[in-house]
């Protein structure tokens, strides 16, 4: 099983007036269940609790951030899954603009941020790699 984090601070995180939009976060978080529930890979996608999400000190609008944010997805067991899942993820963020997502599987998390780059390139292949 593959879970999903996503992150939805407000763009200037050195700001100390940070604050989560939970609208916005619950809005990022229906529109990538939505666009991965289509993909012929993903068995089963649902809406879960992110437990080890941490709230900074002074952030406001923060009532119930926990609700959303995360996804648990279960993946057909062919190759070519967690290449297709990760494009389709940073495809959704470089069209949506949402700025950091976690990944995890067995407790090996991936952080993909929405710039690419040749490193972050290559830290998503060698993630992939390990769990194949």
């Amino acid at each position: 099983m593959l879970r999903i984090y996503l992150n939805s601070l407000n763009s200037n995180s050195n700001d100390s007036s940070i604050s989560y939009d939970p609208q916005e976060l619950e809005e990022s978080t229906r529109l990538l269940h939505d666009e991965l529930s289509e993909l012929k890979y993903v068995d089963s996608i649902e809406y879960t609790k992110n437990k080890d999400a941490t709230i900074p000190e002074g952030s406001k609008g923060i009532e119930g951030i926990m609700e959303v944010g995360s996804l648990l997805v279960t993946l057909a067991t062919s190759s070519g899954v967690l290449e297709g899942i990760t494009g389709t993820i940073q495809s959704w963020m470089q069209r949506t603009g949402q700025q950091k997502i976690t990944m995890e599987i067995n407790g090996d998390k991936l952080e993909i941020t929405g710039i690419t780059s040749g490193n972050q390139d290559k830290l998503v292949e060698d993630w992939i790699n390990k769990h194949k």
